[in-house]
């Protein structure tokens, strides 16, 4: 509806230039000479030295001595259109008879002129819309996640040091947990499938890291120490500071294989 509502906002400017640019019926004159001749329906266009008047078929210059009297009406309308001058300079290479048409059609050719400029707007907007529309997309979507990453709190670095431990590229994660949901929202991890199993954390579902954030999440943006898996003290740190979810895990773990029979 956003979308629409622009375009429509532009059409309604594109109309109103349009009839801005019409020019407006001229008022017809009428000239009187001195030997008896009278011209009716006449537009005046320059009246000097020399007077320069047309009707619809031809055009006069006439000495202005030989007039006796120029009638200026003002009560009815021409049948035919002033012409601004930015149209009859483009109009003046061409033929007089194509001159003479576009005279008296102005209007109309103006309009259908005007509709094919709409039209060519319209498909210019819906390649916009269509072709670069996702680009602009995926760029935003790349500073979203480039933004996440940068601003990744302790929980949320204590999940993805997870795919670094299992070395893994894809772990299976309660998404109702506030770090892994966190995640999510920001674009750094995606689920693989929407269907999974529940447990007493939550909906679990295969987590992926995004592509464009995988290359930038090293060891040193997760403080995962690069000796770690060497280092007990380090090692130990590390494994202090796993997610609840996980700890939680291992301890179910533990004790369901210390109640083992025959152990």
């Amino acid at each position: 509806m956003k979308n629409l509502h622009i375009i429509m906002t532009i059409l309604a400017w594109l109309c109103i230039t349009a009839f801005l640019l019409l020019p407006l019926p001229a008022v017809a004159d009428v000239v009187i000479l001195k030997n008896g001749q009278v011209y009716e329906n006449v537009i005046i266009i320059e009246n000097n030295g020399t007077l320069h008047f047309e009707d619809r078929h031809r055009s006069y210059f006439i000495s202005r001595d030989a007039v006796e009297a120029i009638i200026r009406t003002g009560d009815k309308k021409s049948e035919r259109i002033v012409i601004p001058d930015w149209a009859e300079k483009h109009l003046a290479p061409l033929p007089k008879k194509v001159r003479s048409v576009a005279r008296d059609h102005f209007i109309p050719i103006m309009l259908v002129v005007f509709g094919i400029l709409v039209f060519l707007c319209l498909i210019l907007l819906r390649f916009l819309w269509v072709n670069i529309r996702p680009l602009h997309d995926a760029r935003r979507e790349k500073r979203r996640i480039i933004a996440g990453v940068r601003h990744l709190d302790p929980q949320e670095k204590a999940v993805l040091r997870e795919f670094a431990i299992f070395d893994q590229n894809t772990l299976e994660l309660p998404v109702e947990d506030s770090a892994v949901s966190g995640l999510i929202k920001k674009g750094i991890l995606q689920p693989t499938r929407e269907k999974g199993e529940y447990s007493v954390k939550g909906l679990v579902l295969p987590v992926t890291i995004n592509p464009l954030a995988r290359k930038r999440i090293t060891p040193t943006v997760v403080d995962l120490p690069r000796n770690w898996q060497n280092d007990d003290a380090e090692k130990q740190a590390v494994i202090k500071a796993r997610p609840p979810f996980i700890q939680d895990k291992e301890r179910f773990i533990s004790a369901l294989e210390a109640k083992r029979p025959g152990e």
